[in-house]
């Protein structure tokens, strides 16, 4: 988390790029703390069995949170992230 929040920093001093890292670190340490639910929903759902159908949902997945977290980063200020994200 603490490695996300720098590269944040790195990027520029403002707010959005502090929330744009962390927003990243948040993703990660969900998704290690989820990793045994999400495997057992892949199982009921037999989604191994249909590796292209599981690789795109991972993949759609993906994209859509790194997307959300562009919106912190090219935003001019927090209020205007807010504003784009309601």
């Amino acid at each position: 988390m603490i490695v996300f929040m720098a590269s944040g920093l790195w990027h520029g001093a403002n707010w959005t790029f502090i929330v744009w890292g962390t927003l990243h670190g948040f993703y990660l340490v969900i998704g290690k703390l989820t990793e045994k639910v999400r495997l057992t929903v892949v199982n009921y759902l037999k989604l191994n069995n249909f590796p292209r159908i599981h690789g795109l949902l991972q993949t759609s997945a993906t994209f859509l949170l790194v997307c959300f977290a562009w919106i912190f980063f090219r935003a001019n200020s927090l209020p205007d992230a807010w504003y784009i994200t309601t």
